[in-house]
């Protein structure tokens, strides 16, 4: 199966790794911090890969 991700799904990845902070990165794509997540879940439901998981709490 191939998968295909668009130029700016890559570069939403790309700059939060580059940033590790959605609400940075949001502020350098000029983009909301929802337009992040629906990138990021966008790009998990096209390769059936999560990206990034969240911290445990603690």
């Amino acid at each position: 199966m191939e998968h295909k991700l668009d130029i700016k799904t890559l570069r939403t990845i790309h700059t939060l790794c580059a940033c590790g902070s959605v609400i940075q990165t949001a502020k350098l794509l000029g983009v909301s911090p929802g337009a992040i997540s629906y990138t990021l879940n966008k790009a998990r439901k096209i390769t059936g890969t999560a990206f990034f998981f969240a911290p445990e709490p603690g």
